[in-house]
């Protein structure tokens, strides 16, 4: 079960982006700012998982929100280039779920280079 791990960490990721922009009493983003640490342990977690039914079983409990922030996170490991193969497993089978809208979301956010930010920014 170790893509409970990648719901947990997508629905924390949710509630702290709501929050935050709650309090800043700004509209909430498409995508919450996730540092290098946030995306390694989730594409750690992510690679674990290879088998595309086990795959396609967990997206099933993901929002459209949550799945645009995981496709997020597969663009990046997929420019790191480890572990391709399991993303672009996760990839298709977030794009079968999803359509076209959620890769349309991904490219078009905004500020797609801060979306990972600086751990040492403050």
């Amino acid at each position: 079960k170790a893509t409970v791990s990648v719901l947990y960490w997508l629905r924390c990721q949710i509630r702290i982006m709501s929050l935050g922009s709650k309090l800043d009493g700004i509209k909430e983003k498409a995508f919450p700012v996730m540092t290098k640490t946030d995306v390694d342990g989730a594409l750690a977690i992510v690679t674990k998982c290879s088998q595309e039914e086990k795959i396609r079983q967990e997206l099933k409990g993901l929002t459209d929100e949550q799945c645009d922030i995981l496709m997020k996170v597969l663009y990046k490991g997929l420019e790191a280039g480890k572990n391709s193969s399991t993303l672009f497993k996760w990839h298709e089978a977030l794009c079968e779920k999803t359509g076209p809208g959620c890769i349309v979301r991904t490219l078009t956010d905004k500020t797609p280079e801060d979306d990972v930010a600086d751990e040492d920014e403050d």
